[in-house]
């Protein structure tokens, strides 16, 4: 049986979904009947399928998001470094603060998203709506 609301295999006997806490389509007297069960289309299936491994490229997109917001930030910290311990007996040095800013805020939406990656669907299936419309004019 698969979550009505996120798409998740749950087990035929849960009476909430695992993933996103959505009740189970099934009542109280009926979980322990299985022969009551609706059965599933091939269709239904394959988009659950679909789904799941959509949810999985997003935390894939979202992991590679906080790799590059801790390296930028990380990069910024060792120029920043560098310069500061070559200018230490007298000079100028510089602070890459943009750096080290955007780092974190690559790595604070690569963190939103891999803690709800539906967002990320969301947002790709905004910008691919906003892409179809304008090849429509």
């Amino acid at each position: 049986m698969f979550c009505t609301n996120c798409g998740n295999k749950i087990s035929e006997k849960s009476a909430f979904c695992t993933e996103c806490g959505n009740p189970a389509t099934l009542k109280k007297d009926e979980l322990f009947s299985a022969s009551q069960t609706p059965a599933h289309t091939s269709e239904e299936v394959e988009r659950a399928y679909y789904y799941l491994l959509l949810i999985e490229q997003a935390k894939k997109t979202a992991n590679i998001e906080i790799a590059k917001g801790i390296g930028w930030a990380v990069l910024g910290f060792v120029i920043t470094f560098i310069t500061y311990a070559m200018a230490s007996d007298g000079g100028t040095y510089f602070v890459f603060w943009g750096l080290v800013i955007y780092g974190a805020y690559v790595f604070l939406r690569g963190l939103y998203w891999r803690i709800s990656p539906k967002s990320l669907l969301k947002k790709a299936l905004e910008v691919k709506s906003e892409d179809t419309d304008l090849n429509k004019d």
